[in-house]
């Protein structure tokens, strides 16, 4: 699972989880295969990779998440502001 830029924040904890350097690399449909295969509970993820995926800070991995890497990824959505992009 790659860094989310769409959170400097959560990407550096993310980043720091896995003692990387924090770089921001950009959100690929990898990742929502990831998030959903551990929505499945089939692919764990640790509690700092399941925040830093957690896009809407609502604390959960959910599919909405999901679907927020997968508007990024189609160019639907702003990757650092998260808003729709109209």
């Amino acid at each position: 699972m790659y860094v989310f830029n769409s959170s400097a924040q959560r990407a550096e904890g993310y980043s720091k989880a896995f003692k990387n350097k924090f770089e921001e690399i950009p959100i690929t449909v990898s990742d929502a295969k990831v998030m959903l295969q551990h929505i499945a509970n089939t692919v764990p993820l640790t509690e700092a990779e399941a925040n830093a995926a957690d896009l809407n800070g609502d604390g959960k991995l959910t599919t909405t998440d999901v679907k927020w890497v997968l508007q990024i990824v189609a160019g639907l959505r702003d990757p650092g502001t998260l808003e729709i992009i109209k």
